[in-house]
């Protein structure tokens, strides 16, 4: 087909949809108006769809494009990172008291050091690693 041009909705059988992916394209539901191609999206599957329905898949990836970027905003904050080193330090300690080694308190401090400079540097090597060894293609 094409770029602008239409064709009745009648040929088309129904297909399952996948929504995973961005729409950069507008589509008419009455006739097939678009313009460029639709990647990785049935059009026929999309067009077939009535607004509400259209609409409803729409606010659902919005909804969890919000969580995805909460937990991304959770993994990557100093906030998580710090909780992890003072659970890390607490259960270090315990063990230390347990096992009854000298001065657990401030001997429970290097390892847990040790975590936190790991956490805090992860990102460094990753944009490393993404520049020098990640094919993007």
């Amino acid at each position: 087909m094409t770029q602008g041009s239409a064709r009745p909705l009648t040929h088309i059988a129904p297909f399952r949809c996948d929504f995973s992916a961005k729409i950069y394209h507008s589509v008419s539901l009455g006739n097939i108006i678009y313009t460029g191609t639709l990647s990785k999206i049935n059009l026929s599957c999309m067009v077939k769809m009535n607004n509400k329905k259209l609409k409803q898949e729409i606010n659902k990836i919005k909804k969890r494009n919000l969580r995805v970027e909460a937990d991304k905003t959770w993994e990557t904050s100093y906030f998580r990172k710090f909780l992890v080193a003072l659970l890390t330090y607490i259960v270090i300690v315990s063990f230390f008291l347990v096992a009854e080694l000298p001065k657990p308190y401030i001997n429970s401090i290097i390892p847990t050091l040790g975590f936190l400079v790991s956490t805090l540097t992860v990102p460094v090597f990753k944009k490393f690693w993404k520049r020098y060894f990640y094919q993007n293609k």
